[in-house]
């Protein structure tokens, strides 16, 4: 059994749950990382798209974003945040793609559905602690969100191998600009 924290008197945090929310704080930093990555590759000179940057980063934001609510979340909770360096999923293998755009996102996808998997876990070992499985829930419906997003994305790149109409018809339509 975990022993819980006091704080002022009132319990209020598992060390297990801290250690585990901090790991996820870990996950969120190393997503962050790789998307800016990502942002770079396709800012760079030898690239020069600006959009795909532009939606890498507004990824990296996002995860930025959920890292500091988990880190707040920890110190509401009466946990001390401890950042691990993040490991970095390198886009490397970007330099060498005859497909960048579709790998990217692709890597993308396997980041979110390896977050998803992430935060199940900790969703089920925060069992008999109801507030903190009603946060989680939120970032996992968002995480559901983006995956299917990305492999929406997936799809109409794979298709625009074979048909660049489509692709384009596609792109124009769910930009609102189809007239």
């Amino acid at each position: 059994m975990a022993r819980i924290r006091e704080h002022v008197g009132e319990t209020l945090w598992s060390e297990d749950l801290e250690r585990a929310l901090n790991a996820q704080i870990g996950v969120e930093l190393s997503n962050f990382a790789s998307y800016e990555q990502l942002s770079c590759f396709f800012r760079s000179a030898d690239q020069g798209c600006t959009n795909l940057a532009a939606f890498f980063r507004q990824e990296a934001d996002e995860e930025l974003k959920h890292a500091r609510s988990f880190m707040d979340y920890q110190a509401m909770r009466g946990g001390v945040v401890t950042i691990t360096p993040p490991s970095l999923n390198p886009s490397t293998p970007m330099l060498d793609s005859t497909q960048p755009c579709l790998d990217a996102y692709i890597i993308a996808l396997e980041l979110e559905k390896a977050t998803y998997v992430s935060l199940l876990a900790l969703h089920k070992l925060a069992e008999g602690d109801p507030s903190f499985q009603d946060f989680l829930e939120n970032s996992l419906q968002e995480q559901l969100e983006t995956q299917k997003s990305l492999s929406d994305e997936i799809k109409r790149l794979e298709r625009s191998k074979v048909n660049v109409v489509e692709y384009i018809h596609e792109t124009i339509v769910r930009n609102g600009s189809s007239s």
